[in-house]
């Protein structure tokens, strides 16, 4: 019987999958938009795309299609502590283009909800580490 791990080898398996499905579906995708002028890469390599393209949706697919659900990954965490930082990496990922878009804001809503963060504690960590986001931008 299977326990889940990630040393199972229908992980493995779906792991290459992924990859496999990525690099070749995601590729083919990304090429209609070279195609269509709406993206250009600096470096082209092969069609119009560059060399990591393959790698970057090979990967972006294995992530997506290997997540476990949010609340899975907070289950457990009792830590004030470890519970902020949870959040402040959240916030800093989604934060670093300077906006949060719609759907950042509602992950974000939800990871605050999984780990029982009050909304004025979310807007108290958000501010903090934007004001530390934007100082080290500065310099």
């Amino acid at each position: 019987m299977s326990d889940g791990r990630a040393t199972d080898g229908r992980w493995i398996g779906a792991a290459i999958r992924l990859a496999l499905l990525g690099a070749t579906l995601g590729v083919a995708l990304d090429w209609v938009h070279v195609a269509t002028g709406t993206t250009a890469y600096t470096s082209p390599a092969v069609l119009g795309l560059a060399w990591w393209v393959p790698l970057l949706f090979g990967g972006a697919a294995v992530a997506m299609g290997l997540a476990r659900p949010l609340a899975e990954i907070v289950r457990g965490v009792t830590d004030p502590a470890i519970k902020k930082d949870l959040y402040v990496l959240a916030f800093a990922i989604v934060r670093a283009d300077e906006n949060v878009s719609g759907a950042e804001r509602i992950y974000l809503a939800q990871l605050a909800h999984q780990l029982g963060l009050d909304p004025a504690a979310v807007q108290a960590i958000e501010n903090e580490t934007a004001s530390k986001i934007d100082s080290l931008s500065e310099n």
